[in-house]
């Protein structure tokens, strides 16, 4: 279990920041673990506890006995706290309500809803004995693209039934999505419709004005950061970010604090698909990009059209797989025909081997020319680049290479005057990180190592939120190049990113470049 540092939430293992309030969590202290009194107590007289499976946000959820037909059950009990509001009952009835009427095989069924003696509110849903997206993730890293595109089509079906009923779900994340099953039998059920809206209604905005962070960072489309209008398009940006998270392991935009990552969510533009994994079809790819689109109106219009393109996405991968099976049988085939037809003729085999070797000697020898002819030529062109060119001064030695004559070594070569100011005109390329002379202005360097670690530090202060400091790295890298267009670009983000924070959560005392 892990608990949140700030509001004292718990939470399963599975998760990173607090659902409330967006803080980092933190491995919860057992010093004194007592047994859940709850355990072994029956609810209304119908469903009896019998094992606490985890807590989240809102509530705990426990496994129970329905008595009246002895099925197994979700139960998830709200905090104790929403009893007393009554305009929150009112609405926990509506919403669980709306919830329960989705019959679809990829949401889980809500069974029942209703209040305890002491006024408590719980949900009964349908137990699924599966694991979380997350903890596949976990497990597995970046799955098979086939599998990954599978889940998400399963998704997109579930998601696109609730969107129909007027249903939008605020939340998904891998954590709401559970897995049954093996292999090609593997099923998704989805979870917490419903949850996400009362909380969210509860705290007014995602957003307060104190920064609270009302939702999972990770998983957040940029209206509903900003307190915008939710749609359906709200749940097919959250559903391209799972997907995203399934095909390269890691989600798309990751920070030191649930700021930073709110921030890039405003700002900046995920990595190509493709560059993290590079088997990724070019169609898979676009579509996911699209639905990570930061304005609403960009992303697909409705959730079918995702579910749409991951079908053919599925169908394309299955045709390419046969058509890969086939061709493998094609060649083993014709591997046994050649093997044959060598069997039968074994006079002309003999004359092909006779051929070939003939043939490979006469290579050998007329590359053993060819090299000679050229380490001459080489040679002749080596004795040129080191006179000077006509009309130009003689540079006579430097002491360092009379230096090296005199201690037996090979002299270095004696350049121009003109192959000193331009050294990369005579066959003399720079490279990363070596000097680059000016004429009479001197040495000037510029060391892109140097310029690299300058703007890695700025853009882990930048998403840390310390945008001076950031600012102050940038300058340190622009001293060693005025005009370089990674540190225009970087300086550019931390202005776009205190903007954002500055407007976003309302930050009077933040003053922007």
């Amino acid at each position: 279990m892990k608990c949140c540092p700030a509001c004292k939430q718990t939470f399963g293992d599975e998760m990173e920041f607090c659902g409330v309030d967006g803080t980092a969590l933190e491995p919860k202290v057992q010093d004194d673990v007592k047994p859940d009194p709850l355990i072994g107590q029956t609810i209304k007289g119908r469903y009896r506890i019998t094992k606490k499976l985890g807590e989240g946000g809102m509530g705990a959820v426990y496994l129970a006995q329905q008595a009246s037909i002895g099925r197994k059950v979700a139960l998830k009990l709200l905090h104790g706290a929403y009893s007393t509001n009554h305009e929150f009952i009112a609405r926990f009835r509506r919403e669980a309500h709306l919830a329960a009427s989705l019959n679809h095989r990829n949401i889980v069924t809500i069974h029942d809803f209703d209040q305890e003696e002491d006024g408590s509110l719980f949900i009964v849903m349908e137990y699924v004995d599966g694991q979380s997206l997350s903890e596949v993730i976990r497990r597995d890293g970046s799955l098979v693209i086939g599998r990954a595109v599978r889940l998400g089509l399963q998704t997109a079906e579930g998601l696109g039934a609730a969107h129909r009923a007027g249903v939008i779900h605020r939340d998904i994340k891998p954590d709401n999505i559970m897995i049954v099953g093996s292999g090609g039998d593997e099923e998704v059920k989805l979870m917490d419709f419903g949850i996400a809206r009362l909380r969210d209604r509860e705290a007014g905005t995602q957003l307060t004005e104190t920064g609270r962070i009302m939702g999972t960072p990770s998983y957040m489309a940029p209206e509903q950061i900003e307190g915008g209008e939710i749609s359906e398009r709200t749940d097919i940006y959250a559903l391209g970010i799972v997907l995203y998270e399934m095909l390269s392991g890691v989600a798309p935009f990751r920070a030191p604090t649930p700021r930073g990552v709110l921030i890039k969510h405003l700002i900046e533009a995920p990595a190509s698909l493709r560059k993290l994994r590079r088997e990724i079809p070019l169609s898979v790819e676009k579509m996911v990009m699209q639905a990570l689109e930061k304005k609403p109106e960009a992303r697909q219009s409705k959730m079918e059209e995702l579910a749409q393109g991951l079908r053919q996405a599925e169908a394309t991968l299955v045709e390419a797989r046969l058509s890969s099976g086939q061709n493998s049988m094609g060649s083993s085939a014709t591997t046994k025909d050649h093997q044959r037809s060598w069997l039968r003729w074994p006079r002309l085999s003999m004359k092909v081997s006779i051929s070939f070797t003939v043939g490979m000697l006469a290579v050998l020898v007329f590359g053993h020319l060819l090299r000679n002819e050229l380490s001459k030529e080489s040679a002749v062109s080596d004795s040129r680049l080191t006179q000077p060119r006509m009309g130009e001064k003689y540079v006579p030695p430097s002491p360092e290479q009379r230096e090296v004559t005199r201690s037996g070594g090979s002299p270095l070569p004696q350049v121009s005057e003109h192959q000193r100011r331009v050294p990369h005109v005579q066959g003399f390329p720079l490279k990363s990180g070596e000097a680059r002379i000016e004429g009479s202005q001197g040495t000037l360097s510029f060391d892109n190592a140097k310029i690299q670690d300058h703007l890695k530090i700025a853009k882990f202060y930048r998403e840390r939120g310390d945008y001076s400091d950031a600012l102050a790295e940038l300058q340190k890298a622009r001293t060693l190049d005025p005009s370089n267009a990674e540190v225009r670009a970087e300086s550019e983000n931390v202005r776009k990113a205190c903007i954002a924070e500055r407007d976003t959560l309302k930050r009077t005392d933040l003053h922007c470049p």
